[in-house]
């Protein structure tokens, strides 16, 4: 991905400077921004220290309410204007259409370069923000093109009211605790001993699911397998990569699932004519603030020497 240097070597500098001074001022009147389209909220914060900033940045996540965010107040106490900006589909996962959010940041972009007039945009992705802005660069880089074609899911279109064309690419990106995406979550989150015949879902209050029994051969619980209930435990390398296959068939057998899903609601041959969900039994919460027990790294002892036991959740 190609981003020019002059906005994150005037970020660096902005940081470097604020930190090297024994007082750094805040911004006191923070201003919501109506307007920039498509149900995007937004606040802008002013530096008090520097009335002629240069950089601008973006603040901002999939879903989650990024307008009082500690990037707003940190970074614009270091002279940058800093736009927090909430997506369309802020605290709604279920009708998070990913392609349209490129437009949402787009519009951000959009408003400190042509509205503001800063010489430098820089996206920041926190956690979710990762994914979100970092697909944003790619389609303004690249074009419609990117998020389109035969290995996408679901595709992004290049005119009319949802087109991603025309975006205004950044000048660069921060990743602060940014993860890969929801897909690679829900990847790395589920748990493969799931037995097909159990991860059939049956509906109703009076349906008759089996109870789960899990594939010893692929139970990350077990300690045959090396699993420690008290502490971290210690996979054989031929387990990590028995698991991580089995869980690439699963994911692969729920996509395929999902596909003929649509297939059937374009035929008006599904239960619902639009749209549906799937439950997958011991499946992590990609979501913000859900959890991804089945993560195999999440359990063994990391990597760095005298690593204390770790037990973050980076699945938001």
């Amino acid at each position: 991905m190609r981003t020019k240097t002059a906005a994150s070597v005037a970020l660096t500098l902005g940081l470097a400077s604020a930190f090297g001074s024994p007082q750094a001022f805040g911004q006191s009147h923070p201003e919501y921004i109506t307007g920039l389209g498509h149900g995007v909220k937004a606040v802008l914060y002013r530096p008090d220290s520097n009335p002629t900033p240069q950089v601008g940045v973006i603040v901002i996540h999939r879903t989650s309410n990024y307008l009082n965010h500690a990037a707003c107040t940190q970074l614009s106490q270091r002279g940058l204007m800093v736009l927090c900006m909430n997506s369309r589909f802020d605290n709604n996962e279920t009708i998070v259409n990913w392609e349209l959010i490129a437009q949402d940041v787009g519009v951000g972009v959009d408003y400190l370069k042509n509205t503001q007039h800063m010489n430098n945009v820089v996206l920041f992705g926190h956690s979710g923000g990762g994914p979100t802005t970092s697909y944003y660069q790619a389609v303004a880089e690249k074009g419609p093109s990117y998020c389109q074609g035969p290995n996408k899911l679901s595709q992004c279109v290049s005119s009319g009211p949802n087109s991603v064309a025309g975006l205004i690419p950044a000048d660069g990106i921060v990743f602060a605790d940014a993860h890969a995406g929801n897909g690679v979550n829900a990847l790395q989150g589920m748990n493969p001993s799931v037995r097909n015949r159990e991860d059939q879902e049956t509906v109703g209050i009076e349906a008759d699911n089996d109870p789960i029994r899990p594939d010893p051969k692929l139970d990350p619980s077990s300690t045959a397998n090396g699993f420690n209930p008290n502490g971290q435990s210690t996979y054989s390398t031929s387990f990590q990569k028995r698991y991580t296959k089995a869980q690439g068939d699963r994911m692969n057998d729920w996509i395929a699932q999902a596909l003929h899903i649509r297939e059937e609601i374009a035929k008006g041959r599904w239960r619902f004519p639009d749209d549906d969900s799937i439950i997958i039994a011991r499946g992590s919460g990609s979501q913000a603030g859900g959890g991804s027990g089945a993560n195999i790294y999440s359990r063994i002892q990391p990597f760095l020497p005298n690593a204390a036991p770790s037990s973050r959740n980076e699945s938001s």
